[in-house]
């Protein structure tokens, strides 16, 4: 039987701190982002979600192994289990939109493999940059709160190999943007890019330059800019042919990038398949 907290009593909570080791459950809460006086369009719905503490008002929630921090006043409704139907809309964290600019084009390896400069009889995997700024486009959000951008690059490879492997290959970046890569799935893009782990970042912060050069190896910060970088590991000595990059900002493709050698001649979307 479902079990619904009475909100009266979390109230009495809200000078305290309180540490909740709840199971999943499903929370009912108003999305004031949404523009409207009618209570009912603003409900929304999470399933799949603990919650772990109670402190000054604030809620903090877990869900896809990521906590975010919702007001006391915005829950409506808890339950300890899941009510069928699943989430009603995207939880709003008061981040901002924002749009990315690839601002060079990058120098792309012949091959997956390049000389180590230590040892020119030893191989290793090649790589690939980009440069890129972040412009945030956002009117409703007043933050410079945002998730951290997700990037995906899909490789077009000479012939199969011996095992008649696909000549699509795939990278991502940063490692919370994991996908399987075993062909193009939007939906499980979706799912990452929509996921509580999801790592939030500030714009214009020494906070956020300092994080992405410690925390990711992969991406550092060049003044204004940032660069990501993606090791060709897999391609070995086939060649590389082409690329097609993906960016995904809040919640949709904010930037592309794409090449191909003079002549191939793949199809236009190639790296669906």
């Amino acid at each position: 039987m479902l079990k619904k907290f009475a909100l009266y009593c979390l109230l009495l909570t809200v000078c305290y701190c309180y540490a909740i080791n709840l199971y999943s459950g499903t929370l009912i809460y108003d999305d004031r982002s949404v523009k409207s006086r009618d209570p009912q369009k603003r409900q929304r719905i999470l399933t799949k979600v603990k919650l772990v503490s109670i402190c000054k008002g604030k809620v903090v929630i877990e869900k896809d192994g990521g906590k975010r921090t919702i007001p006391l006043r915005r829950l409506r409704e808890y339950y300890d289990k899941d009510i069928k139907g699943g989430d009603t809309a995207d939880f709003d964290d008061n981040t901002a939109n924002y749009t990315v600019q690839i601002t060079s084009k990058p120098v792309v390896p012949r091959t997956g493999y390049k000389k180590d400069k230590k040892n020119h009889r030893r191989r290793i995997s090649s790589s690939i940059k980009f440069a890129y700024t972040i412009i945030k486009q956002d009117k409703v959000h007043k933050t410079d709160r945002i998730r951290q951008p997700y990037f995906y690059l899909y490789i077009y490879i000479s012939g199969a190999d011996e095992y008649h492997n696909s000549n699509i290959r795939c990278f991502y970046s940063p490692k919370a943007a994991k996908i399987k890569c075993d062909g193009y799935n939007r939906a499980e893009i979706i799912s990452a890019v929509k996921s509580f782990k999801r790592t939030i970042i500030h714009l214009n912060d020494e906070y956020t330059r300092r994080y992405m050069i410690n925390t990711h190896r992969k991406i550092g910060a060049i003044g204004g800019e940032y660069q990501v970088e993606f090791t060709l590991k897999g391609i070995k000595s086939r060649r590389i042919l082409a690329y097609h990059l993906e960016v995904w900002g809040k919640d949709d493709i904010v930037a592309s990038d794409h090449w191909e050698e003079t002549g191939i001649g793949l199809d236009k979307n190639w790296w669906i398949r």
